[in-house]
């Protein structure tokens, strides 16, 4: 009886353990866009090297950069990865528009990897363009969504839509010999693809999102199926920085 007790106790702490999202209590948030990415910091351009905790997984070199047009304020996120053997690869390119109380986002472009290295963006259609907010309280929910043609297929879409919830709760994280702290936001995915309007794949799939005050984005822990993903902030270069990748520098010329 004593050992089904006990039992039941270690079973009730792991339940209650997956439960439990990340961080401390925060509450409501005034200014929530401090913790985005600072678009008067990225007049110059800077460029946010991220290293997984799974060295079997490439490094992800974030080029970012502010324009201003007609008043209004843009902010470019150019991605990449570099994986063991050296070889980088582009990702994705994203343009949002960014004011003091949001951000959204303009142009979404996907990269396509064919054959013999071949490269092809695909272009995205915005249906739901929220991805950050300044006001910000518990439970407090946006969305981003898109649809694309997929490149080299015949006649099959994908729609993504991507639902971001403001968990109320914040934590500490160690950046370069000093502690930021950030907000938890859990991110959850919907993936559809269709051929000729029918569906033939869904992916379903969390994701916890941290922003640093000042700094922006600084650790995600993705988890789709049995596989898990987390990227930490390594380290934040000027651009002209020899330690980036060449492709990643000639990049914003």
């Amino acid at each position: 009886m004593r050992k089904l007790l006990l039992t039941i106790c270690i079973f009730l702490v792991m339940l209650l353990s997956c439960n439990q999202t990340p961080g401390e209590p925060k509450g409501k948030v005034g200014d929530g866009m401090e913790y985005y990415f600072p678009i008067d910091d990225l007049k110059q351009p800077k460029v946010y090297h991220y290293k997984p905790a799974d060295s079997n997984e490439p490094d992800m070199y974030w080029l970012l950069y502010a324009e201003s047009s007609q008043g209004e304020e843009f902010l470019i996120t150019d991605s990449y990865s570099l994986d063991s053997k050296g070889k980088v690869s582009h990702i994705e390119w994203l343009k949002e528009r960014v004011t003091r109380q949001s951000a959204y986002v303009e142009n979404y472009t996907m990269i396509y990897h064919g054959y013999q290295g071949s490269e092809v963006p695909m272009r995205s259609h915005i249906k739901s363009d929220v991805v950050f907010e300044g006001q910000l309280e518990k439970d407090d929910s946006f969305i981003w969504s898109y649809t694309m043609t997929v490149a080299n297929t015949e006649g099959v879409k994908e729609q993504m839509q991507r639902t971001r919830t403001y968990t109320g709760n914040a934590v500490e994280i160690d950046f370069e010999n000093k502690k930021v702290e950030a907000l938890v936001f859990r991110d959850k995915y919907l993936i559809t693809r269709t051929k000729f309007e029918n569906i033939i794949e869904t992916t379903v799939y969390d994701q916890y999102s941290y922003y640093a005050k000042g700094i922006g984005m600084i650790y995600y822990k993705r988890t789709i199926g049995e596989n898990t993903y987390e990227y930490k902030l390594n380290h934040i270069y000027k651009i002209d920085d020899p330690s980036i990748p060449e492709t990643v520098r000639k990049a914003y010329n």
